[in-house]
């Protein structure tokens, strides 16, 4: 059972955006679609404008990472909260480890 969720995890953060919008709901642990739209366009180089962001994230990122329990996500209050857990927040910390030290060589 854990192997399958550390596999179900890793596959998700496979995806740039599902890690750009987990890392910043654990700095802010509460935002809407909008706010992570924005924070998308300006941390991902191959974003698009804001609005197309929110209806992306709204209709793949955030309904996936819902499913997964890694978020819950409000569509009738247009929250997002965080509750991805240790397992993400210890992989996320190890991909950040690998992107800072492949950026040094």
């Amino acid at each position: 059972m854990v192997g399958q969720k550390i596999n179900v995890v890793l596959k998700i953060l496979s995806r740039p955006r599902n890690r750009i919008i987990l890392q910043h709901l654990q700095d802010v642990s509460v935002t809407s679609p909008q706010d992570l739209a924005r924070h998308i366009t300006e941390n991902h180089p191959d974003s698009t404008a804001v609005d197309a962001e929110v209806i992306r994230i709204q209709h793949d990122h955030l309904p996936l990472l819902a499913d997964h329990g890694l978020i819950a996500y409000d569509q009738d209050m247009g929250t997002v909260r965080d509750e991805s857990g240790e397992l993400t927040d210890h992989v996320l910390r190890s991909i950040d480890k690998l992107t800072v030290a492949n950026s040094i060589d």
